[in-house]
Protein backbone atom coordinates (compact mmCIF):
# COMPACT_ATOMS: atom_id res chain seq x y z
CA UNK A 1 0.00 0.00 0.00
CA UNK A 2 2.83 2.37 0.88
CA UNK A 3 4.55 1.60 -2.42
CA UNK A 4 1.37 2.31 -4.38
CA UNK A 5 0.89 5.60 -2.55
CA UNK A 6 4.51 6.54 -3.22
CA UNK A 7 4.23 5.71 -6.94
CA UNK A 8 1.00 7.68 -7.24
CA UNK A 9 2.50 10.70 -5.51
CA UNK A 10 5.66 10.50 -7.64
CA UNK A 11 3.61 10.41 -10.85
CA UNK A 12 1.36 13.22 -9.68
CA UNK A 13 4.30 15.48 -8.81
CA UNK A 14 6.07 14.66 -12.09
CA UNK A 15 2.98 15.59 -14.12
CA UNK A 16 2.37 18.77 -12.10
CA UNK A 17 5.97 19.94 -12.46
CA UNK A 18 5.89 19.07 -16.16
CA UNK A 19 2.85 21.25 -16.81
CA UNK A 20 4.26 24.22 -14.90
CA UNK A 21 6.67 24.85 -17.78
CA UNK A 22 4.84 23.00 -20.52
CA UNK A 23 3.13 26.06 -21.98
CA UNK A 24 6.22 28.30 -21.82
CA UNK A 25 8.21 25.53 -23.54
CA UNK A 26 5.55 25.27 -26.26
CA UNK A 27 5.69 29.05 -26.70
CA UNK A 28 9.47 29.01 -27.06
CA UNK A 29 9.21 26.17 -29.56
CA UNK A 30 6.66 28.11 -31.64
CA UNK A 31 8.82 31.26 -31.62
CA UNK A 32 11.93 29.31 -32.64
CA UNK A 33 10.03 27.74 -35.52
CA UNK A 34 8.49 31.02 -36.68
CA UNK A 35 11.57 33.20 -36.32
CA UNK A 36 13.99 30.68 -37.87
CA UNK A 37 11.78 30.57 -40.96
CA UNK A 38 10.97 34.26 -41.27
CA UNK A 39 13.91 36.21 -39.84
CA UNK A 40 17.23 36.65 -41.56
CA UNK A 41 20.17 34.70 -40.11
CA UNK A 42 21.55 37.95 -38.69
CA UNK A 43 18.32 38.95 -36.89
CA UNK A 44 17.73 35.42 -35.65
CA UNK A 45 21.32 35.19 -34.41
CA UNK A 46 21.01 38.52 -32.56
CA UNK A 47 17.81 37.33 -30.91
CA UNK A 48 19.24 34.00 -29.77
CA UNK A 49 22.48 35.63 -28.60
CA UNK A 50 20.51 37.62 -26.03
CA UNK A 51 18.75 34.52 -24.71
CA UNK A 52 22.06 32.65 -24.62
CA UNK A 53 23.58 35.33 -22.40
CA UNK A 54 20.54 35.25 -20.13
CA UNK A 55 20.71 31.45 -19.80
CA UNK A 56 24.45 31.51 -19.08
CA UNK A 57 24.32 34.29 -16.48
CA UNK A 58 21.30 32.69 -14.81
CA UNK A 59 23.69 29.92 -13.72
CA UNK A 60 25.22 32.44 -11.31
CA UNK A 61 22.19 34.63 -10.65
CA UNK A 62 19.93 31.67 -9.75
CA UNK A 63 22.02 30.99 -6.62
CA UNK A 64 21.26 27.26 -6.73
CA UNK A 65 17.76 27.83 -5.36
CA UNK A 66 16.19 25.58 -8.01
CA UNK A 67 18.05 22.59 -6.55
CA UNK A 68 17.99 23.58 -2.88
CA UNK A 69 14.24 24.03 -2.38
CA UNK A 70 13.33 20.54 -3.60
CA UNK A 71 15.50 19.03 -0.87
CA UNK A 72 12.93 19.82 1.81
CA UNK A 73 9.29 18.94 2.39
CA UNK A 74 6.80 21.82 2.00
CA UNK A 75 6.40 22.16 5.78
CA UNK A 76 10.15 22.43 6.39
CA UNK A 77 10.59 24.76 3.43
CA UNK A 78 7.80 27.00 4.71
CA UNK A 79 9.53 27.29 8.07
CA UNK A 80 12.80 28.11 6.33
CA UNK A 81 11.20 30.77 4.17
CA UNK A 82 9.45 32.40 7.12
CA UNK A 83 12.34 32.17 9.59
CA UNK A 84 14.98 34.77 10.29
CA UNK A 85 17.69 32.31 9.22
CA UNK A 86 17.48 33.31 5.56
CA UNK A 87 18.15 36.91 6.52
CA UNK A 88 21.77 35.84 7.04
CA UNK A 89 21.99 35.20 3.30
CA UNK A 90 20.72 38.55 2.02
CA UNK A 91 24.26 39.61 0.94
CA UNK A 92 24.17 36.90 -1.75
CA UNK A 93 21.52 38.99 -3.53
CA UNK A 94 24.45 41.07 -4.74
CA UNK A 95 25.22 38.19 -7.13
CA UNK A 96 22.01 38.41 -9.22
CA UNK A 97 22.28 42.20 -9.12
CA UNK A 98 25.81 42.01 -10.52
CA UNK A 99 24.67 39.51 -13.17
CA UNK A 100 21.87 41.87 -14.19
CA UNK A 101 24.38 44.68 -14.67
CA UNK A 102 26.69 42.47 -16.74
CA UNK A 103 23.77 41.27 -18.87
CA UNK A 104 22.62 44.85 -19.51
CA UNK A 105 26.14 45.98 -20.40
CA UNK A 106 26.45 43.18 -22.98
CA UNK A 107 23.22 44.21 -24.76
CA UNK A 108 22.76 47.93 -24.25
CA UNK A 109 23.38 50.56 -26.90
CA UNK A 110 22.34 53.52 -24.76
CA UNK A 111 21.10 54.38 -21.25
CA UNK A 112 17.47 53.54 -22.00
CA UNK A 113 18.24 50.09 -23.37
CA UNK A 114 20.62 49.49 -20.43
CA UNK A 115 17.77 50.09 -17.98
CA UNK A 116 15.40 47.87 -19.97
CA UNK A 117 17.81 44.94 -20.07
CA UNK A 118 18.74 45.43 -16.42
CA UNK A 119 15.10 45.24 -15.33
CA UNK A 120 14.34 42.43 -17.77
CA UNK A 121 17.05 40.15 -16.41
CA UNK A 122 16.14 40.92 -12.80
CA UNK A 123 12.50 40.02 -13.44
CA UNK A 124 13.52 36.93 -15.43
CA UNK A 125 15.57 35.56 -12.52
CA UNK A 126 12.90 36.50 -9.98
CA UNK A 127 10.20 34.68 -11.98
CA UNK A 128 12.29 31.54 -12.32
CA UNK A 129 13.16 31.54 -8.61
CA UNK A 130 9.63 32.07 -7.32
CA UNK A 131 8.31 29.48 -9.78
CA UNK A 132 10.54 26.71 -8.44
CA UNK A 133 9.73 27.70 -4.86
CA UNK A 134 6.01 27.39 -5.64
CA UNK A 135 6.64 23.96 -7.15
CA UNK A 136 8.62 22.81 -4.12
CA UNK A 137 5.77 24.00 -1.86
CA UNK A 138 3.33 21.88 -3.95
CA UNK A 139 1.31 24.99 -4.84
CA UNK A 140 0.38 23.61 -8.25
CA UNK A 141 -3.23 24.73 -8.52
CA UNK A 142 -2.90 27.98 -10.48
CA UNK A 143 0.65 27.64 -11.79
CA UNK A 144 -0.36 26.12 -15.15
CA UNK A 145 -2.90 28.94 -15.62
CA UNK A 146 -0.27 31.63 -15.06
CA UNK A 147 2.13 29.71 -17.30
CA UNK A 148 -0.47 29.50 -20.08
CA UNK A 149 -1.28 33.22 -19.93
CA UNK A 150 2.41 34.11 -19.98
CA UNK A 151 3.05 31.76 -22.91
CA UNK A 152 0.15 33.30 -24.84
CA UNK A 153 1.47 36.81 -24.19
CA UNK A 154 4.99 35.68 -25.12
CA UNK A 155 3.84 34.46 -28.54
CA UNK A 156 1.68 37.52 -29.20
CA UNK A 157 4.51 39.92 -28.33
CA UNK A 158 6.90 38.11 -30.69
CA UNK A 159 4.36 38.13 -33.52
CA UNK A 160 3.55 41.81 -32.94
CA UNK A 161 7.21 42.84 -33.06
CA UNK A 162 7.84 40.84 -36.23
CA UNK A 163 4.73 42.27 -37.92
CA UNK A 164 5.84 45.82 -37.19
CA UNK A 165 9.40 45.49 -38.46
CA UNK A 166 11.60 43.33 -36.27
CA UNK A 167 13.62 45.20 -33.64
CA UNK A 168 15.24 43.04 -30.99
CA UNK A 169 15.49 45.85 -28.43
CA UNK A 170 11.81 46.72 -28.84
CA UNK A 171 10.98 43.04 -28.36
CA UNK A 172 12.67 42.83 -24.97
CA UNK A 173 11.15 46.17 -24.00
CA UNK A 174 7.70 44.58 -24.42
CA UNK A 175 8.71 41.33 -22.70
CA UNK A 176 9.73 43.22 -19.53
CA UNK A 177 6.20 44.25 -18.40
CA UNK A 178 4.99 40.76 -19.35
CA UNK A 179 7.51 39.29 -16.89
CA UNK A 180 6.34 41.79 -14.27
CA UNK A 181 2.76 40.56 -14.65
CA UNK A 182 3.96 36.96 -14.38
CA UNK A 183 5.92 37.72 -11.20
CA UNK A 184 2.91 39.51 -9.70
CA UNK A 185 0.80 36.39 -10.26
CA UNK A 186 3.45 34.20 -8.65
CA UNK A 187 3.72 36.44 -5.57
CA UNK A 188 -0.08 36.42 -5.18
CA UNK A 189 -0.11 32.64 -5.41
CA UNK A 190 2.77 32.37 -2.92
CA UNK A 191 1.07 34.55 -0.30
CA UNK A 192 -2.24 32.77 -0.73
CA UNK A 193 -0.83 29.25 -0.81
CA UNK A 194 1.61 29.60 2.08
CA UNK A 195 -1.34 29.79 4.48
CA UNK A 196 -2.58 26.36 3.40
CA UNK A 197 0.64 24.49 4.22
CA UNK A 198 0.57 22.56 7.48
CA UNK A 199 2.96 23.84 10.11
CA UNK A 200 6.21 22.13 11.01
CA UNK A 201 7.05 21.70 14.69
CA UNK A 202 10.52 20.22 14.27
CA UNK A 203 13.82 22.05 14.26
CA UNK A 204 14.84 24.26 11.37
CA UNK A 205 17.92 22.96 9.53
CA UNK A 206 21.03 24.37 11.21
CA UNK A 207 22.92 27.23 9.65
CA UNK A 208 26.11 25.24 9.02
CA UNK A 209 24.33 22.37 7.28
CA UNK A 210 22.19 24.69 5.17
CA UNK A 211 25.17 26.78 4.14
CA UNK A 212 27.21 23.70 3.15
CA UNK A 213 24.38 22.14 1.16
CA UNK A 214 23.52 25.42 -0.55
CA UNK A 215 27.14 26.04 -1.50
CA UNK A 216 27.60 22.61 -3.09
CA UNK A 217 24.25 22.64 -4.88
CA UNK A 218 24.97 26.13 -6.17
CA UNK A 219 28.27 24.91 -7.60
CA UNK A 220 26.67 21.80 -9.08
CA UNK A 221 23.74 23.65 -10.68
CA UNK A 222 25.96 26.43 -12.03
CA UNK A 223 28.43 23.92 -13.48
CA UNK A 224 25.64 22.11 -15.34
CA UNK A 225 24.41 25.32 -16.98
CA UNK A 226 27.96 26.47 -17.76
CA UNK A 227 28.67 23.16 -19.51
CA UNK A 228 25.60 23.67 -21.68
CA UNK A 229 26.04 27.35 -22.50
CA UNK A 230 29.70 28.41 -22.05
CA UNK A 231 30.57 27.70 -25.69
CA UNK A 232 27.51 29.55 -26.98
CA UNK A 233 28.12 32.45 -24.61
CA UNK A 234 31.66 32.94 -25.93
CA UNK A 235 30.79 32.40 -29.59
CA UNK A 236 27.87 34.84 -29.35
CA UNK A 237 30.50 37.48 -28.61
CA UNK A 238 33.13 36.49 -31.18
CA UNK A 239 31.21 35.05 -34.15
CA UNK A 240 29.20 37.11 -36.66
CA UNK A 241 25.54 36.84 -35.65
CA UNK A 242 24.59 34.98 -38.83
CA UNK A 243 27.18 32.27 -38.12
CA UNK A 244 26.16 32.15 -34.47
CA UNK A 245 22.58 31.41 -35.58
CA UNK A 246 23.82 28.25 -37.31
CA UNK A 247 25.83 27.17 -34.26
CA UNK A 248 22.99 27.93 -31.84
CA UNK A 249 20.57 25.70 -33.74
CA UNK A 250 23.20 22.97 -33.90
CA UNK A 251 23.62 22.91 -30.11
CA UNK A 252 20.04 23.64 -29.11
CA UNK A 253 18.67 21.76 -26.10
CA UNK A 254 15.67 19.70 -27.18
CA UNK A 255 12.86 21.50 -25.30
CA UNK A 256 10.63 18.65 -24.18
CA UNK A 257 13.45 16.30 -23.20
CA UNK A 258 14.83 18.89 -20.79
CA UNK A 259 11.35 19.54 -19.49
CA UNK A 260 10.71 15.85 -18.78
CA UNK A 261 14.12 15.37 -17.15
CA UNK A 262 13.66 18.42 -14.93
CA UNK A 263 10.11 17.46 -13.87
CA UNK A 264 10.97 13.83 -13.08
CA UNK A 265 14.19 14.76 -11.30
CA UNK A 266 12.53 17.36 -9.06
CA UNK A 267 9.60 15.02 -8.35
CA UNK A 268 12.15 12.39 -7.30
CA UNK A 269 13.71 14.86 -4.85
CA UNK A 270 10.30 15.58 -3.37
CA UNK A 271 9.36 11.90 -3.12
CA UNK A 272 12.73 10.87 -1.69
CA UNK A 273 12.28 13.31 1.18
CA UNK A 274 9.04 11.52 2.20
CA UNK A 275 10.55 8.02 2.39
CA UNK A 276 11.04 6.62 5.91
CA UNK A 277 13.63 3.90 5.20
CA UNK A 278 16.48 2.87 2.93
CA UNK A 279 14.46 0.27 0.99
CA UNK A 280 11.75 2.73 -0.08
CA UNK A 281 14.38 5.32 -1.05
CA UNK A 282 16.15 2.81 -3.28
CA UNK A 283 12.78 2.09 -4.90
CA UNK A 284 12.43 5.81 -5.71
CA UNK A 285 15.88 5.78 -7.33
CA UNK A 286 14.98 2.76 -9.45
CA UNK A 287 11.68 4.28 -10.51
CA UNK A 288 13.37 7.57 -11.42
CA UNK A 289 15.96 5.77 -13.54
CA UNK A 290 13.30 3.79 -15.39
CA UNK A 291 11.24 6.88 -16.21
CA UNK A 292 14.26 8.88 -17.38
CA UNK A 293 15.61 5.98 -19.46
CA UNK A 294 12.22 5.40 -21.11
CA UNK A 295 12.32 9.04 -22.27
CA UNK A 296 16.01 9.42 -23.10
CA UNK A 297 16.86 6.40 -25.22
CA UNK A 298 13.88 6.46 -27.64
CA UNK A 299 14.41 10.21 -28.16
CA UNK A 300 18.14 9.71 -28.66
CA UNK A 301 17.73 7.16 -31.45
CA UNK A 302 14.85 9.04 -33.07
CA UNK A 303 16.82 12.29 -33.23
CA UNK A 304 19.96 10.47 -34.36
CA UNK A 305 18.27 8.92 -37.39
CA UNK A 306 15.88 11.76 -38.29
CA UNK A 307 17.95 14.86 -37.53
CA UNK A 308 17.97 16.02 -41.16
CA UNK A 309 14.17 15.87 -41.44
CA UNK A 310 13.82 17.57 -38.05
CA UNK A 311 16.00 20.50 -39.08
CA UNK A 312 14.21 20.90 -42.40
CA UNK A 313 10.87 21.25 -40.61
CA UNK A 314 11.90 23.11 -37.47
CA UNK A 315 14.62 25.47 -38.71
CA UNK A 316 14.16 25.46 -42.50
CA UNK A 317 16.78 24.32 -45.00
CA UNK A 318 18.97 27.40 -44.57
CA UNK A 319 20.26 25.88 -41.31
CA UNK A 320 21.26 22.47 -42.75
CA UNK A 321 24.88 23.24 -41.86
CA UNK A 322 23.89 22.71 -38.21
CA UNK A 323 23.14 18.99 -38.61
CA UNK A 324 26.66 17.49 -38.19
CA UNK A 325 27.26 19.44 -34.97
CA UNK A 326 23.77 18.59 -33.70
CA UNK A 327 24.44 14.87 -34.21
CA UNK A 328 27.57 15.11 -32.06
CA UNK A 329 25.79 16.99 -29.25
CA UNK A 330 23.16 14.23 -29.10
CA UNK A 331 25.79 11.90 -27.64
CA UNK A 332 25.45 13.77 -24.33
CA UNK A 333 21.77 12.88 -23.99
CA UNK A 334 22.14 9.40 -22.39
CA UNK A 335 24.69 10.83 -19.94
CA UNK A 336 21.95 12.96 -18.40
CA UNK A 337 20.55 9.80 -16.81
CA UNK A 338 23.21 9.99 -14.12
CA UNK A 339 21.12 11.68 -11.40
CA UNK A 340 21.15 9.05 -8.65
CA UNK A 341 24.35 10.18 -6.89
CA UNK A 342 23.21 13.80 -6.71
CA UNK A 343 19.73 12.75 -5.56
CA UNK A 344 21.09 10.72 -2.64
CA UNK A 345 23.48 13.44 -1.46
CA UNK A 346 20.95 16.24 -1.85
CA UNK A 347 18.09 14.47 -0.09
CA UNK A 348 20.40 13.58 2.80
CA UNK A 349 21.41 17.27 3.01
CA UNK A 350 24.98 16.60 2.01
CA UNK A 351 26.97 18.54 -0.51
CA UNK A 352 29.60 15.98 -1.38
Amino acid sequence: MQALKSNSRFQSHSISLFFIRFFSTIASFIVIYYYSHHLSEADYGSYQAIWTRSFFLSAFAGLGVASLVFTYTPAVLKKLLTSSLLMLYTPVLLVPMACSIVFAMLQAEDVNSFIIYLVFFGLYIACNTVEVVLGALHLFRFLPVISFLYALGFCLVHYFVYSNGFDVHFLFTLLTPLLLLRLTGYIWLYKKGLKTITGYDGETPDDTGLKSLWKHLYFFEASQVIILYADKFLLAHFLPVSQFAVYFNATISIPFIGLVFSAVNNAAFMEYAHQPDKKSRIAVLHQTGKVLASAAFPCFFFLLFFSEELFSVLFSKKYQESIPIFTITLLALPVRLVYAHTLVLQSNHRGG
